[in-house]
Parts: structure tokens; sequence; C-alpha cells
């Protein structure tokens, strides 16, 4: 039995978890149940009752809690990728394990989940939200392939794969779950902009290249603002220190790259947009709309 994959180091307690597990494979993943505010929760302080309501939470039984895993593509999507019950391994850490099957795990892609919680009569006392990206294989049969981007991809774009290369921050400047966001974001962008040509998903979008080049804007773009939150020059011992000093050029770059980002989007969205007004006209993007789902 493989070992559980379990939640990326995280760079602050609220971030969302973020599990990674390949492609059409058998996996074990490990989450945390958590609280509003990303604290570990004790599953056996867990009760749907408020205080004052003693009567009641004496006929709660934390014992009888049933933990299960609800993934979709995305936030508003009515279709299901997961929906399984795991197990409690741990109440005292609520740690929660599930077995995914590669029926579970069909397709590349970033995914939002929710870990649902819910007592003896079916009804859900807890939920805690994560992240779940599937990275694309080799293996994978050539119709479940797709042009869905990786996290180790972007992190390999910005440099930023290892904490001993950044020497004077000893550790990797983005968390998976903001490369998360930022692999999202600009999927949300394209399809909030007009016109309205059907709405895409990171698993689908088949401009890569500008993919990834927004979601680089998108992180450039949350540095800069940590830094510019977090600038503070000091002098020590005749040595000024000033390390911290780089919102304005985050920023700066962070500018470029969404600007490309919005051309792309106009210029492409245009160029498909004149490509379907012309039922004669054969577009050297139909092939590509009708592989990915959004013709």
């Amino acid at each position: 039995m493989p070992s559980c994959a379990q939640e990326s180091l995280l760079h602050c307690i609220n971030e969302l978890q973020t599990v990674k597990v390949s492609q059409q494979s058998f996996a074990c993943v490990t989450l945390q149940v958590r609280g509003s505010n990303g604290e570990v929760i004790n599953l056996r302080d867990l009760t749907p009752y408020c205080p004052e309501q003693s009567s009641s939470s004496q006929d709660f039984e934390q014992d009888a809690l049933a933990v299960y895993m609800v993934v979709r593509e995305t936030w508003e999507s009515s279709t299901l990728l997961v929906d399984k019950e795991g197990e409690i391994r741990d109440y005292e850490d609520g740690t929660v394990q599930f077995q995914l099957s590669n029926a579970d795990l069909q397709y590349a892609g970033m995914y939002v989940g929710d870990l649902i919680l819910k007592d003896n009569d079916g009804r859900t006392v807890h939920t805690t939200r994560f992240f779940l990206a599937i990275e694309p294989s080799m293996d994978a049969t050539f119709a479940d392939l797709s042009p869905a981007l990786t996290i180790a991809w972007i992190r390999m774009m910005v440099r930023d794969t290892c904490p001993e290369a950044n020497y004077l921050l000893d550790e990797l400047e983005y968390s998976d779950a903001e490369i998360m966001m930022a692999l999202r974001n600009p999927i949300d962008e394209w399809n909030e902009t007009s016109p309205d040509l059907g709405a895409l998903t990171p698993r689908i979008f088949p401009w890569r290249n500008h993919h990834a080049k927004a979601a680089i804007g998108e992180l450039l773009q949350m540095a800069g603002l940590w830094y510019l939150r977090n600038h503070l020059s000091y002098s020590a011992g005749g040595v000024s220190i000033n390390d911290r000093d780089k919102a304005n050029a985050y920023l700066q770059l962070a500018q470029v790259y969404k600007q490309k980002w919005a051309d792309f989007i106009t210029t492409k969205k245009m160029e498909l947009n004149v490509a379907g007004g012309f039922q004669t006209l054969c577009s050297s993007y139909s092939n590509i709309s009708a592989a990915y789902g959004y013709a």
C-alpha cells in the first residue's frame, strides 16, 4: 500500500489545504478537518448545537460521525467528480483519510472539494474546503488527456522550486494554494469578459502559454501586495536593511503580464466570435473547440 498523499505545507493555517495526486492512479489521501480560521478541530468537541442547548447536545454522538469527500471542477459546477465516504483516523487532530480510485482521478486538472462531516441522522455538522490537483499522466488514455497546467509547471516558470534557491526567504515564495488560485483567476476573467462564448475551466483551457503567463501575473501581484504590507527599512550596527523593498518591481511586472493577458482575451475572443458568425468559415480552432467541449 503506497503512503497517503497529504496536504501541502501551508504558509499560514487559514490557507486552503492542497492535495496533489496523479491522474488515473489509485491514491490514498489524508486531510485534516479545520475550522473557519484554519485551526485543527478535535472531532470529539464538535457539536452542531449551541452551548445553551445542553439537552440536545447530550443526544449528539461524536463517535457516530461520518466523513465524506465531495469534489467539483468549479465552485458552481453541478457535476460531481468525487463523492465518497472516508474514514476518521484520529479524532483528536481531525485526521481523515480517503481511498480514491483511477475512476475518481480520470481527468487531470484543478478541482475544489469539501470534507463534509455528518452525524448518524445524516445532518451536516461541519465542512472544510480544500483543493485537489490531479497531475497529468503520460499513461492516461488519449481521450482523457487535457491541456491543464500543473503547480510544478508554474513553479518551474518562476524558478520557485526549492527553498534553498530563495536564499533571502529560505522557503518557497508561493504556496500550492496560491498557485491554484493564480491558475483559476485568469479563467474566471476569461469567462466574465464579453462576448460570452461559453464558460471554460482550467482543465480544458487550450492556450497553455497564455494561461501560464496570466497565472504568473497573478502570483506577482500577490507577492507585490505582500511586500507592500510588510516593507520596513531599518538599520543595525551601521548596516541598513531593506530586503523587502520589492513591491514596486513586483507590481509593475505583474501589470505587464496581466495587460498581455487582457490583450489576448480581447484578440482571441474577437477571432472566435467572428469565426463563429460565418457558417461557411472553417476556423482553425474548430477542432480544439470540439475536443474540449466548448464549441
